[in-house]
């Protein structure tokens, strides 16, 4: 095995006929490749195969005659664990060169409390606030923008120290960047009205910027709520 093991206990016996029989109980850290693009309500997969340098002439592992552990004896912090499997990986009988391998496949799932209670929550009551702040007065909007923009900023980097790095973008980030989008289109409004209001001619059409901005804003928030819906279901 390739990565780093700690042998809790060991015992060799040699049979009479000449046959050696090793039973060896370890602990192991391995490296395994996750799928996180439905990050926070991703399932998982973990198969860790198990198998000596040496070929099937010399080991040759057996089935245990105990049933392996149930599920719930397996316990992931964070995580749900479902059904798992345990045994031999078939080889064929007429490969003597073939390696004698056991493999193991454990399924998990993300616990979603977690996840609401760090992820959705938050991005919930940001694009709320965001919606409250298009029908303010235009004189502290702008301000109370830039601090929504920041509040999705430092969301935004608290989910990315919680991943590794990834190539792909992820459905949280599509998320998070519709909400860059709904906060930037508010503060040009914001911007484009504050410059406009000083203009009595053009009074008319403030309204119906501040208006359709409202209907917007509104629209994009509910939009964001529903594809993020459909998106972790």
């Amino acid at each position: 095995m390739s990565a780093d093991r700690d042998t809790q206990s060991a015992e060799l016996v040699i049979l009479s006929d000449g046959s050696v029989s090793y039973t060896e109980r370890f602990t192991v850290r391995v490296p395994v490749d996750f799928d996180l693009s439905d990050y926070p309500f991703d399932r998982q997969q973990i198969r860790l195969v198990v198998s000596s340098s040496w070929d099937r002439r010399h080991v040759l592992y057996r089935a245990n005659e105990a049933p392996p552990a149930p599920a719930g004896a397996l316990e992931i912090s964070g995580w749900t664990v479902g059904a798992s499997s345990f045994g031999l990986v078939d080889t064929p009988e007429t490969a003597e060169t073939a390696h004698s391998a056991i493999a193991a496949v454990v399924a998990i799932t993300r616990k979603p409390a977690e996840a609401i209670k760090t992820t959705i929550v938050p991005l919930i009551l940001m694009l709320i606030v965001l919606t409250l702040v298009a029908h303010t007065e235009i004189d502290g909007r702008i301000q109370s923008i830039l601090v929504a923009l920041l509040a999705f900023v430092a969301f935004h980097t608290i989910i990315a120290d919680d991943l590794p790095g990834l190539d792909e973008i992820v459905i949280l980030d599509v998320l998070v960047f519709l909400g860059y989008a709904m906060a930037v289109v508010s503060l040009a409004e914001a911007v484009v009205v504050q410059r406009l209001s000083g203009d009595e001619t053009r009074s008319a059409l403030v309204a119906r910027v501040e208006r359709w901005n409202r209907i917007g804003v509104a629209a994009g928030a509910l939009l964001l709520l529903g594809f993020a819906l459909i998106a972790f279901t």
